[in-house]
């Protein structure tokens, strides 16, 4: 079990996430990537585009603090991490 970067739950199995999407990076560019579960990373790329999380959403904390995912992680974060968790947009 392993802790995801955003919602915090001890979860089975993490993703690698570029906080800039390798569409906007440049080729060859080493990009900053955060550990995090499927459902957190559903679910941005479900309220957000990578437009948006490339240009204003940048970072953990930015993403973290965004209304729309606070209510997720909120949310989220009651959910057994072993459950697989449903994700739709706000």
């Amino acid at each position: 079990m392993s802790l995801c970067q955003l919602c915090e739950r001890d979860v089975p199995k993490l993703t690698v996430h570029h906080l800039v999407p390798r569409s906007q990076g440049r080729r060859g560019e080493a990009l900053p990537t955060l550990l995090i579960c499927l459902a957190c990373h559903r679910q941005l790329h479900v309220l957000f585009s990578n437009e948006e999380l490339a240009r204003s959403l940048n970072t953990r904390d930015k993403r973290v603090s965004h209304p729309a995912m606070e209510r997720f992680l909120k949310w989220v974060r009651k959910q057994s991490p072993q459950t697989h968790v449903r994700v739709r947009r706000g």
